[in-house]
């Protein structure tokens, strides 16, 4: 209804009731209903679907005989969009201070990013961050990430979770040398334990089948080398050199020449 307003409750009825009479309408019927269970299945159809009903409301309104119960019927049925609008135009405190605190996040997060721009015609060095935070560190960095917000980097997103959770900044050492890691970014712990949780639940129902294998079962360790990363920076590992950081993030260059043998 935030999308669409009120009328679209009865919009089936309407565009049948006008295809009686203008078999253009049936075309649009179908559309309606076609791009409604993409929308179900996938929310990204919505924005074709909100296209879609607009070019149907011509059809729609037609149906109202009188002009002044159309006008009617499309105001009251955008009080829903209304409502959306005011909610954001003028939130209320609480919206107001998680506006404030996001805004800051990024802020900071574009700080850790241009500790790791690349100079123009350096090679490129690959970064390892919580996958939420990949994609404006890769726009303001300039530098490729091994995680991302897309399916095609969920085998990145896995072996991010499985550095996060690693016992010892040694179990780390095989993911960081196969992915070429050479920037580590630490985010707040009980926000990135929660995602690597999650997901390591997801890769353990599907057996590893899908993303490479799930980290092996057992007790979580008692302190993951996110944990480590944010309490003692400057001695979890000779390979991990702290660079920058800041109230929410921490940016570490990743030794390649320091690794355990």
């Amino acid at each position: 209804l935030r999308w669409l307003g009120g009328l679209a409750l009865i919009t089936p009825v309407l565009l049948w009731w006008a295809a009686r009479s203008d078999r253009r309408a049936w075309p649009v019927l179908a559309l309606l209903v076609l791009l409604a269970a993409l929308t179900a299945w996938q929310v990204r159809w919505g924005y074709f679907l909100a296209l879609a009903f607009g070019m149907s409301l011509p059809w729609q309104l037609a149906r109202i005989r009188r002009i002044w119960w159309a006008w009617l019927a499309l105001f009251v049925s955008l009080w829903p969009m209304a409502q959306e609008w005011e909610s954001q135009l003028f939130p209320d405190e609480d919206a107001q201070t998680l506006r404030a605190e996001q805004a800051q996040e990024k802020v900071l997060l574009r700080q850790i990013a241009l500790n790791m721009r690349r100079a123009p015609g350096a090679e490129p060095k690959p970064f390892l961050a919580p996958w939420w935070l990949a994609p404006p560190l890769a726009y303001w960095s300039g530098q490729p990430g091994v995680t991302g917000s897309s399916h095609e980097s969920l085998s990145g997103i896995a072996d991010s979770a499985r550095v996060y959770l690693a016992n010892s900044p040694a179990d780390a050492v095989g993911i960081l040398r196969a992915r070429g890691v050479r920037w580590l970014v630490a985010d707040e712990d009980a926000r990135t334990l929660d995602a690597a949780r999650q997901l390591l639940g997801v890769l353990e129902v599907l057996g590893g089948a899908v993303l490479g294998g799930a980290v092996p079962g057992g007790a979580e360790p008692e302190r993951p080398l996110v944990t480590a990363l944010n309490e003692q920076p400057h001695s979890v590992a000779p390979f991990l050199v702290p660079v920058f950081a800041n109230n929410f993030y921490k940016l570490f260059a990743v030794d390649d020449s320091k690794f355990p043998q």
